[in-house]
């Protein structure tokens, strides 16, 4: 996926999509757990008030090994954002989507 960034701090202010992953197996693959949209991805609550929060943590066995990752897209439209995700959902077909 080009232009993905990954980010242990914070989510950036602007609209984009992001997607929470786990790293998993010896072969150090990231694998998508949940993928979204967002307007403004510093509005979501991405950890413990989020309402996918607990299928998170489950697949990843604990939330400190789940990892967000944010594509931005500062000119797009939610429509936009809604049919990338979408493309992305079916083909990585997130466990907690």
């Amino acid at each position: 996926m080009k232009d993905l960034i990954l980010f242990f701090s914070g989510p950036p202010y602007m609209t984009g999509i992001y997607a929470i992953m786990m790293l998993s197996g010896e072969e150090k693959v990231y694998h998508a757990l949940y993928i979204s949209e967002s307007e403004r991805l510093s509005y979501r609550s991405f950890y413990r008030t989020h309402n996918r929060y607990n299928c998170w943590e489950k697949h990843a066995g604990s939330i400190q090994k789940s990892y967000i990752a944010f594509h931005r897209m500062p000119n797009s439209t939610q429509d936009d954002r809604k049919r990338i995700e979408q493309l992305l959902i079916n083909h990585y077909n997130p466990p907690c989507n």
